[in-house]
């Protein structure tokens, strides 16, 4: 049970110094319960009672982090259902989906195309945030002449996504240092890609098509084997039954800290449709409402402007409206 702004009161220094940038010790003490503050903000906790309180305070929902360069995305941490309660924290990061079974060319060139579009909005650098090769063939040489091939034309981190072990590891000793998300264990395999992603550092991706309960789950069995950065994919039948499961998500490990659901979510936009309009209403629909990782299969121009543009939107700190710094500009 979680502990109460009065029991936590007791494990700090109760000197009111102020140094945490909270009025008294008690004041930080409730921000501590709500999960709205980290407890390294107070300078002269002791050891032992920052072990207490450490768990106690972490977000509700799991930060993860993909790729280790300074293009790595960061996902989770969220503390609330509504973004003027408070701010959502970390931006969804949208992704290409491309597959192995494209060649060489076809390939280079769609990569190139997505890592081309980067623009400048109110101050802010917006571009796509991950790619995603997917084992479609099956074939290990083929995955892995894809992965060098992406590596070849982007920066961005990356997906690994097939349902063969052995393939998703000859891609990982490629990767080793780079931290992929590994896609994905379900039912019938978490205890093998539990084993890659402790062995290679990485976060694992759960998927299933089931009940939440059944998810959730699958999820803490793969805690149980020592993962810690797991990112939940639900797969739904609809955009409607997807935006249903988000919600659900949320609430349950905001308003109910269900374990086996405090997770950041990845969803794929074109799940239940080929229509690339449909694809970018639907992502649309995931930045507000709840997506960690939206999937594309197209990723044209005319699908990331828009939707980086609202992320920028509806990511920023309501109390702190974007502003363009006062200056003079030249135009044309």
């Amino acid at each position: 049970m979680a502990l109460t702004g009065i029991q936590i009161y007791k494990h700090l220094p109760r000197t009111n110094c102020k140094d945490c940038g909270f009025p008294t010790c008690l004041a930080f003490a409730m921000k501590l319960a709500q999960k709205q503050a980290p407890v390294d903000k107070c300078p002269h906790i002791s050891d032992d009672a920052k072990a207490v309180l450490a768990e106690e305070s972490a977000p509700p929902i799991r930060k993860v982090i993909i790729g280790t360069s300074d293009k790595k995305v960061t996902i989770g941490e969220e503390t609330v259902l509504f973004r003027h309660e408070k701010t959502f924290v970390h931006p969804p990061a949208i992704t290409l989906q491309v597959e192995d079974t494209l060649g060489a060319d076809k390939l280079a060139e769609k990569i190139k195309q997505v890592q081309a579009v980067c623009f400048e909005r109110v101050g802010q650098n917006l571009r796509a945030g991950l790619i995603m090769v997917k084992n479609s063939s099956a074939d290990k040489d083929k995955f892995i002449q894809a992965i060098n091939t992406v590596k070849a034309n982007s920066d961005l981190p990356l997906i690994l996504a097939g349902k063969n072990a052995a393939n998703l590891e000859a891609g990982l000793e490629i990767l080793s240092k780079e931290r992929p998300l590994i896609h994905a264990a379900a039912a019938d395999n978490y205890e093998a890609m539990a084993t890659l992603a402790k062995k290679y550092q990485c976060p694992l991706a759960v998927s299933s098509a089931e009940v939440l309960e059944k998810l959730a789950e699958l999820a803490e069995k793969v805690a149980g084997l020592g993962v810690k950065d797991i990112v939940l994919e639900p797969v739904a039948a609809s955009l409607g039954a997807g935006l249903s499961q988000l919600t659900q998500i949320r609430r349950a490990a905001l308003k109910k800290s269900a374990k086996g659901l405090g997770y950041p979510v990845m969803v794929c936009a074109a799940a239940d449709t080929d229509d690339p309009i449909q694809e970018a209403l639907c992502a649309g629909v995931y930045v507000m409402r709840y997506a960690s990782i939206i999937v594309l299969k197209a990723a044209e121009d005319w699908q990331l402007l828009p939707l980086l543009t609202l992320t920028q939107n509806i990511y920023t700190d309501p109390q702190k409206p974007l502003q363009v710094e006062e200056n003079v500009y030249k135009i044309g």
